[in-house]
């Protein structure tokens, strides 16, 4: 639709959608606009009473917080309104997810002192302990295809390349049967910890197990630090819906980090 002529009604569905998903994620009206939407929108406090709840805000305003949940929260847009928000919206990357990934495969572990990595956080779709900020983790996938791994975070609506090896260049690297840690040092097998030290927050991970063929080329593509383009994201979402699918796993997990 075009927001830029969208009806009151429509702004009136758009506001009771972004109503539900900000009470979902523990987020207040004024986070919203001043944090949330980028650039900040400076409105008044009870502006999501008045202008927006009764479907008279600025429709270029009301096309910003569209694209802000297309973004960040279409899986439940769909769910609470799918008239105003169609599944086609859905790009192939975020379908192929939806349809290839599984969850209970991808934990998270932190090292406890000095008896090495034996604390997991693996209740899914959600790490069940959040991860402070700073603390030092790594990740485990349980796998039963072998070859190349590609990983991904998600944050805030961007997906970046994770570095798997021991380097910062070193995006895809082999995976065995068995027991994963990622990332790892290539030469000595062991772990390699990371953390995560300024985004506060839920933080999606998506581990790509698939043919050397096709995952080493896009781990080339990739630079740590910056955001993997969408058109990317189709691509490798293709390229792995037309390998077989026995030569394919999509390991998925979600956690949230806290300040510590």
């Amino acid at each position: 639709m075009n927001w830029l002529k969208a009806s009151i009604g429509e702004r009136k569905a758009l506001h009771r959608v972004t109503s539900t998903i900000l009470k979902t994620q523990g987020v207040s009206w004024q986070q919203f606009f001043l944090e949330e939407l980028k650039p900040a929108l400076h409105v008044a406090a009870t502006y999501h009473q008045s202008n927006f709840a009764k479907g008279t805000i600025a429709r270029d305003r009301a096309l910003r917080i569209f694209e802000w949940i297309v973004a960040n929260h279409l899986d439940l847009a769909i769910r609470l309104d799918p008239v105003l928000f169609d599944p086609s919206l859905k790009s192939d990357w975020q379908q192929f997810l939806e349809t290839r990934g599984r969850y209970g495969d991808a934990l998270l572990v932190r090292p406890k002192q000095g008896r090495g990595l034996v604390e997991r956080a693996d209740k899914n779709p959600v790490a069940d302990k959040p991860v402070p900020l700073g603390q030092r983790f790594c990740f485990l996938i349980r796998n039963a295809v072998p070859g190349f791994v590609l990983g991904l975070e998600e944050y805030e609506g961007d997906w970046f390349p994770m570095a798997l090896g021991h380097d910062d260049v070193t995006m895809a690297i082999p995976c065995s049967l068995g027991t994963q840690p990622l990332p790892y040092n290539i030469d000595t097998g062991q772990p390699v910890m990371l953390s995560e030290r300024a985004d506060a927050g839920l933080h999606g991970f998506v581990f790509l197990v698939g043919p050397e063929s096709v995952i080493r080329p896009f781990g080339k593509q990739l630079t740590l630090g910056h955001a993997v383009l969408p058109e990317t994201l189709d691509a490798i979402a293709h390229d792995l819906g037309e390998a077989e699918a026995r030569t394919v796993a999509v390991h998925r997990l979600n956690v949230i980090f806290v300040n510590g």
